[in-house]
């Protein structure tokens, strides 16, 4: 059915998994609301129902693409996909279209943080939408959101300001992974440099097939970093890279290989360690209905673990801003500065000799750590993992 509203969440999308770049939030902050006694929470969630269990219908989604060859990018990319029940698949459905709603009346407003959508679990809790406010604005804004869009219920969660990883502390003296001289040849999850310290994404692919090192926008002073230089501790300290693409709204580089440097499609540390593909928007979706856990290797932190949160999230943090198509997971802790840019992964389920990407890690919130979606950069950009 056609939605006038959903003009606003819509993008070129390759390939059937398609559509909405959007936003979501925390059950956490959910059970903090909660826990203050917020009507507009507690009135919400007396709408939740219960995912009907044991439907016999099924709809099959993407929920990824990978590559037979990793290092073959000409062959492109094969669609895997998963049945999942019709009931799950619709309620998602009805949520999208009701946060397109939601984000055009309340998306931007003053106190707002961000909207978003939580899938409901197989056999559990039904989809809802929510809107992320400042506490200063709980009040205000709490009696302005409606409790539901139709049958879908809409709550109203506190949370504070998104910030950025920000600076490595490594110069501190404290304990780091995946910092030492890793020579011509560099996976994810290792440190890079550039007017800050963070981490770099496992190799990407550009709209013309060639390699290229990834990591996050913000390390770099400009908002179009374009030209500027990326660096890899090593003996000479040349320069890996060069930034040849610069993405703002999504915070994140391309940079081409310098000084016979280039990117390998690893992560550094983890077991299995080659990338072949990413989640598709569905993917992610699945990943939280499921339960399953993602993974990051950043430079400070290391490797932490947690569960998706919330999917298809936008946020008016920092920088430019919406920031679109986001990933919610684990806890705030496990992203920490120098982080910024480090591969969010999980184990590639059609072939468990490799990993997919999820997304970039860029930030912390409240509650979880956040980045952009590896969906909306292979969508959106022509870009690939």
């Amino acid at each position: 059915m056609n939605d006038p509203f959903m003009e606003f969440v819509t993008d070129t999308a390759v390939g059937p998994d398609q559509t909405e770049r959007n936003v979501v939030f925390n059950r956490r902050q959910l059970l903090k609301t909660m826990g203050g006694g917020t009507g507009a929470v507690a009135s919400s969630f007396s709408l939740m129902i219960p995912v009907q269990a044991g439907a016999s219908d099924h709809t099959s989604i993407i929920i990824g693409y990978e590559r037979t060859n990793p290092d073959a990018p000409a062959e492109g990319l094969t669609p895997v996909e998963k049945d999942v029940p019709d009931d799950w698949y619709e309620d998602l459905q009805r949520a999208r279209r009701a946060k397109a709603k939601i984000r055009q009346e309340f998306g931007g407003r003053t106190g707002v943080v961000g909207v978003g959508l939580e899938p409901g679990k197989y056999g559990g809790e039904n989809a809802s939408v929510q809107v992320d406010v400042l506490p200063d604005y709980l009040s205000e804004l709490g009696g302005a959101v409606p409790e539901g869009v139709g049958d879908v219920p809409v709550r109203v969660v506190e949370g504070s300001g998104i910030t950025p990883d920000g600076h490595s502390p490594c110069d501190d003296g404290l304990s780091n992974c995946n910092d030492y001289d890793h020579f011509s040849q560099i996976p994810g999850g290792m440190i890079c440099e550039a007017d800050e310290t963070g981490t770099l994404m496992s190799r990407m692919y550009d709209e013309n097939n060639n390699p290229r090192f990834a990591t996050a926008g913000h390390l770099f002073d400009a908002k179009d970093a374009t030209g500027e230089s990326l660096y890899h501790p090593d003996s000479s300290h040349d320069a890996i890279g060069e930034v040849v693409r610069s993405h703002c709204y999504d915070d994140f580089v391309l940079a081409a290989g310098r000084n016979s440097h280039s990117a390998l499609g690893e992560i550094e540390g983890v077991t299995p360690t080659d990338v072949n593909g990413h989640f598709s928007k569905n993917g992610v979706n699945d990943l939280m209905a499921s339960d399953e856990y993602i993974k990051k290797m950043g430079q400070t932190s290391c490797q932490t673990c947690g569960t998706v949160e919330s999917t298809e999230y936008i946020h008016w943090g920092y920088g430019c801003t919406p920031k679109d198509a986001q990933v919610v997971w684990g806890e705030a802790s496990d992203s920490q500065a120098g982080d910024s840019g480090a591969p969010v992964f999980h184990e590639n389920p059609n072939n468990s000799s490799y990993q997919w990407i999820v997304s970039f890690d860029l930030w912390s919130g409240s509650f979880s750590a956040g980045g952009t979606s590896a969906y909306s950069i292979v969508n959106t950009h022509g870009y690939s993992f």
